[in-house]
């Protein structure tokens, strides 16, 4: 990623300084780390564009095959090697606030007070107080005495400017996810990884046996804090974040699991709608296999997304975040309810009359009409709804349940609904 440069970016300055301090005014030498520096550089990044584009100019390749015009819309090789370098291409669509509001928006606090605290715990709560201490004391011109040596001393500054430095200019941007801090974890770790589980401190053999066993109390502590932060993480992220997804896949028919006891939905063409959830990961299950995937990101299911799948029997259409508006125009392209041909669909088993939507449950709620999960109108008028299937443990942070006042209610919505749409005039076939 191109943001990497934010976290180099002091560790190169501290060097040069480094350098400046030990080798005094010295123009030549200075040029020589600059230039070899610069070679470096240029030497991997030449070999990394290099490999990508072999790796990807075959890719296109293999997909031009069957594609008489592709040829035409080919490029010049100095395009195509541009083409491929990663860093540039991400930094080019990051710039565009339109495409990062895609992706979600985020006020500038959110690396420092939701995603660091989030990824590192007591890490970076830590980390966050040693910086401070650390820039207080150089705003007052204080250096505090070090009974270690000085390597030990210089390192330290140059990963706590390393941590300082990125989550400064990450927070500068408007879309803020978690993973882009991820190069701090070796700083963090480096410079208070023993003091977080309770090891930072060396025991004075004078101290007092009362002072050694208040530290060693502190220590277990403060390491059963992080045990129990990273517990509670993994069973978060791990099972119940977005947790109904994968179960969802694997429930469906061509997936080696069972099929719907259903006659009606049984015999149907297959179409599912994931709304308002993360991507399903189709590569995980045989149902990459099967099913035609489509997603809002790449082709807003317009022109050659339906084009492509909409004579397929079985196929996902991945709406990610959008909005009920979004999610009504899908379903009248895919299951239109007044069109001339919809007498003709008992006639012909080729024609899709149910899709099936999964989405959260407090989701659901939302679009329908009556205030029956099981079975109900949407709020369109124009389609009916039938609960076939449920995966209990499903969290989605954008779409929490709206609590009443009764936790049991609350809990019981933590879930990931699999519903059988169609239009009014067949929903009491299901």
């Amino acid at each position: 990623r191109f943001t990497f440069a934010f976290f180099a970016f002091p560790i190169v300055i501290i060097f040069l300084w480094h350098r400046w301090k030990q080798m005094g005014f010295q123009l030549k030498c200075h040029f020589h780390d600059v230039l070899w520096m610069a070679f470096s550089f240029l030497l991997i990044s030449c070999a990394f564009i290099w490999v990508d584009a072999q790796y990807y100019s075959w890719q296109t390749k293999l997909a031009c095959d069957d594609d008489s015009t592709c040829g035409e819309r080919s490029e010049t090789k100095l395009c195509n090697i541009f083409k491929y370098i990663a860093p540039f291409n991400a930094f080019r669509y990051n710039s565009k606030s339109a495409n990062l509001a895609e992706h979600g928006l985020h006020p500038r606090i959110t690396h420092a007070a939701v995603n660091m605290p989030m990824l590192f715990g007591p890490l970076a709560l830590v980390g966050f107080g040693s910086i401070a201490q650390s820039m207080r004391n150089m705003a007052k011109g204080r250096r505090k005495e070090h009974s270690v040596d000085s390597s030990y001393s210089f390192t330290k500054n140059v990963c706590q400017w390393t941590i300082f430095s990125g989550l400064l200019v990450l927070s500068c941007a408007p879309h803020q996810e978690p993973r882009f801090l991820l190069p701090s974890i070796v700083p963090l770790v480096f410079l208070y990884g023993r003091k977080v589980v309770g090891y930072g401190e060396v025991e004075n053999s004078t101290d007092s046996v009362t002072h050694q066993q208040n530290q060693s109390k502190m220590a277990s502590a403060l390491l059963a804090v992080w045990i129990t932060f990273n517990l509670i993480l993994y069973l978060f992220f791990g099972w119940l974040h977005q947790g109904g997804v994968l179960p969802s896949l694997l429930h469906l028919p061509g997936s080696g699991s069972d099929q719907p006891r259903n006659e009606v939905l049984a015999q149907s063409p297959r179409a599912f709608i994931y709304f308002k959830t993360y991507m399903p990961p189709t590569f995980l299950t045989l149902v990459g296999r099967s099913y035609g995937v489509c997603d809002t990101s790449e082709r807003e299911f317009e022109g050659t997304c339906s084009d492509d799948l909409h004579h397929q029997t079985k196929v996902i259409l991945d709406l990610q975040g959008a909005n009920s508006s979004a999610l009504l125009g899908v379903l009248r392209k895919w299951l239109p309810c007044h069109s001339p041909e919809i007498g003709d669909r008992d006639n012909d088993a080729g024609k899709r009359r149910f899709l099936h939507l999964v989405s959260p449950a407090a989701v659901i709620l939302q679009l329908l009409e009556e205030n029956d999960e099981s079975r109900a109108t949407m709020i369109w008028g124009e389609y009916s709804m039938i609960l076939t299937r449920y995966y209990h443990g499903h969290i989605s942070t954008e779409d929490w349940p709206a609590f009443d006042g009764s936790v049991k209610t609350f809990l019981g919505q933590l879930k990931l609904d699999t519903y059988a749409v169609s239009c009014l005039e067949y929903g009491r076939e299901i």
